[in-house]
C-alpha cells in the first residue's frame, strides 16, 4: 500500500557514488568488517527522511559498536545468579518500564510518519543511555553477588521487548538474543512475534528521575573537575523544601555517586555546591580538595559569568530589541540573566567558604 523512496546514496563529501570515482564500497566487504547489522544501522544512521544518504564508513563502525553494547549487556544479565532474597529495586524497574513504554509510543509514531532513521536513533538512545548506562547500573548487584528473582525477571522481560523493538533495524543479533533469552518453541521466531505494545507511562516518575540523573551527573562532574577519586565516599547535604523527592533516591545516590551520608538543611552547608532547579546541593570535599587551585578556578569562572551577565543586561537594556523580538526570545534572555545572577551568588559564597 505504501512505497518508500529513499534519496541517492552519496559519499561523505556529498558526491554521487560511481565506479569511475572509486567511492562506492563493496557491501560484502563492509559486512565482513562490521557485520550485517552494523552495516544496516550505519546506513540508517545516515538516512534522514527525504534527504540524500551521506554514507560514511564510521557510521557502520558505530553500528558494530552498538551491536557489541547490546551483546555485552546480554552477557552481563545472563551471568547473574538469582537469589530468593528480596532486594529493593522497585523504583528503577518502574522507571524503566515507563521509559520503555514512552519509547515504544514514539517509535510507533515515527513509523507511521516513515521517519525510520529517527526511530532508530530513539531506540539507540533507549538502549545505550537508558538501559545500559542507567537501568543496569541501578539494579546491578555488587561483584560476585546474586540478584533477586523479581528484578531479574523484570530485566529479562525488558530485554525481550527491547529486542522486538530493535528487530526491524538489526534482525540478526536481536533474533539470536531473543532465542537465547528464554525457552522457545522450535518454530518460534522474532520475525513473526508480536511487536511491543504501549503500556502505562508514569510521567511524574520520569520527571523525578530526570532530576535524580541531573544530581548524579553534577556530583560525578564535581569529582572529575576536582580530581577526587570515585572510590572516595563523600557526604551530601541537600537544601530543599521537597525532602520526599530526594528521599526516594537516597539508596541510589549512595550506590551510584558513592555518597557516605545524606543530610537535609534549610540553610547553607559546608562543601562545593551546585543547583538543580530551585534546590541546592553541597558536597563536602574537606581534606580532598586543592584549595589554592579551586580558588583560582572559581575566580576565573566568576570573571566569565560577570562578563556574560553584562552582555545579557546590555541586550535587555536595548529598547529596540525588547520591543521587536518575540516574547519567548526576550523571556529566554531574562532567564539567562536570572541564571547568571544565581550562579554568581553561588560562586561568591564558595569563595567565602574557601577563605578567598
Amino acid at each position: 500500500r505504501n512505497v518508500y523512496l529513499t534519496g541517492i546514496v552519496r559519499d561523505a563529501k556529498g558526491r554521487k557514488m560511481s565506479k569511475s570515482l572509486g567511492n562506492s564500497p563493496d557491501p560484502l566487504d563492509l559486512i565482513d568488517k562490521y557485520g550485517a547489522d552494523g552495516v544496516r544501522t550505519g546506513m540508517l544512521f545516515s538516512s534522514p527522511a527525504g534527504n540524500d544518504l551521506l554514507f560514511d564508513e564510521k557510521l557502520c563502525e558505530q553500528g558494530r559498536n552498538f551491536c557489541n553494547k547490546i551483546w555485552n549487556a546480554f552477557r552481563l544479565v545472563k551471568s547473574w545468579e538469582i537469589t530468593t532474597a528480596k532486594v529493593e529495586n522497585q523504583l528503577p524497574v518502574q522507571w524503566f518500564e515507563s521509559k520503555l513504554n514512552e519509547t515504544i509510543a514514539e517509535v510507533l509514531d515515527l513509523f507511521d510518519k516513515f521517519r525510520l532513521s529517527d526511530a532508530l536513533n530513539v531506540v539507540y538512545k533507549l538502549i545505550w543511555d537508558d538501559f545500559c548506562s542507567q537501568y543496569l547500573e541501578m539494579i546491578k548487584p555488587e561483584y560476585g553477588q546474586p540478584i533477586d528473582k523479581a528484578t531479574f525477571e523484570a530485566t529479562i522481560n525488558f530485554f525481550e521487548k527491547i529486542m522486538a523493538l530493535t528487530h526491524p533495524f538489526m534482525p540478526f543479533i536481536t533474533e539470536e538474543i531473543w532465542q537465547d533469552i528464554r525457552e522457545r518453541d522450535e518454530k518460534a521466531s522474532l520475525c513473526v512475534a508480536e511487536f511491543p505494545k504501549v503500556g502505562e507511562i508514569n510521567q511524574a516518575l520520569l520527571a523525578n528521575f530526570e532530576i535524580f540523573f541531573e544530581v548524579l551527573t553534577n556530583v560525578r562532574n564535581l569529582r572529575s573537575t576536582k580530581n577526587i577519586s570515585p572510590k572516595t565516599a563523600l557526604p551530601l547535604t541537600i537544601r530543599t523544601e521537597n525532602e520526599a523527592l530526594y528521599g526516594q533516591f537516597e539508596s541510589l545516590l549512595v550506590k551510584l555517586a558513592n555518597i557516605s551520608e545524606i543530610n537535609y538543611t534549610t540553610g547553607k552547608a559546608d562543601g562545593m555546591s551546585f543547583l538543580v532547579k530551585a534546590d541546592e546541593f553541597f558536597v563536602n570535599m574537606e581534606g580532598e580538595l586543592d584549595v589554592e587551585a579551586e580558588v583560582a578556578n572559581l575566580k576565573k569562572e566568576l570573571e566569565y559569568t560577570l562578563g556574560f551577565k553584562k552582555s545579557v543586561e546590555a541586550k535587555l537594556s536595548n529598547e529596540r530589541f525588547v520591543q521587536n523580538a518575540k516574547g519567548d526570545v526576550v523571556e529566554k534572555e531574562r532567564q539567562k540573566l536570572a541564571d547568571a545572577e544565581a550562579k554568581i551568588a553561588t560562586i561568591q559564597e564558595a569563595l567565602v567558604r574557601l577563605g578567598a
